[in-house]
């Protein structure tokens, strides 16, 4: 009945982990205004006729400012959810205080007003159950949405700076996660990788990063 009292058990895999999938080849319309031109360690080396590129999706995800904000919004609404839920259960144990024989104010058992007094508590008690039920649903929705959301704008800022400079393919590049279960799961890590090795000059990581807090800025600045 209790719902998730910290933002860290809600977040399931967290929007670090839900963002770590490949980039989807559509995206929403919506222009972001592209960062300044990078630095020389930021500019994508060029094959045959083909410029490319590679991104940290994780390294994005952590530190960009629409995180936090999205984090920070989720965090208002299971405490807002959780408060309530709280005092639904501080209303329910006071309800069912007549209902103790070692209660000061306990009702005669078998009387009808222990029976209605057994009804209240009743209808209480699946209130609680049908609120706190609700409330995790609705935690759930916001955090799928705004996983979503934060996916869609990432994809959206690549999709921006690769075009603005003339990138013509964006590899998503990860760390090796070596804290692993067992063997199984590391062969299925080292086979999940989609760049093995890539020079730092491909890397427009933290141009990615500057493009969305930029935009973010012009959208939702102080």
């Amino acid at each position: 009945m209790k719902l998730k009292s910290t933002l860290a058990s809600t977040l399931a895999f967290g929007l670090t982990a839900a963002l770590a999938a490949t980039l989807p080849t559509t995206h929403a319309a919506g222009p972001i205004a592209p960062a300044p031109a990078p630095a020389a360690a930021e500019s994508a080396p060029i094959a045959g006729n083909m410029k490319f590129a590679v991104v940290d999706i994780v390294k994005v995800s952590d530190q960009v400012d629409e995180k936090v904000a999205q984090t920070d919004k989720l965090r208002k609404l299971i405490a807002h959810f959780k408060q309530r839920e709280q005092t639904m259960q501080a209303d329910l144990k006071k309800m069912a205080e007549p209902l103790n024989p070692d209660s000061a104010v306990a009702l005669k058992p078998g009387s009808p007003e222990f029976k209605a007094q057994q009804d209240k508590v009743l209808h209480a008690t699946i209130n609680l159950r049908e609120y706190s039920a609700y409330a995790q649903q609705k935690i759930d929705l916001e955090h799928m949405l705004r996983v979503e959301q934060l996916y869609h704008d990432i994809d959206s800022a690549i999709i921006t700076y690769a075009s603005s400079h003339g990138i013509s393919l964006v590899l998503q590049k990860e760390p090796l996660n070596l804290n692993v279960p067992n063997d199984q799961a590391l062969v299925q890590e080292i086979r999940s990788r989609k760049v093995l090795y890539s020079a730092p000059s491909l890397d427009i990581t933290p141009a990615v990063i500057r493009t969305m807090n930029q935009q973010w800025e012009q959208t939702h600045g102080h």
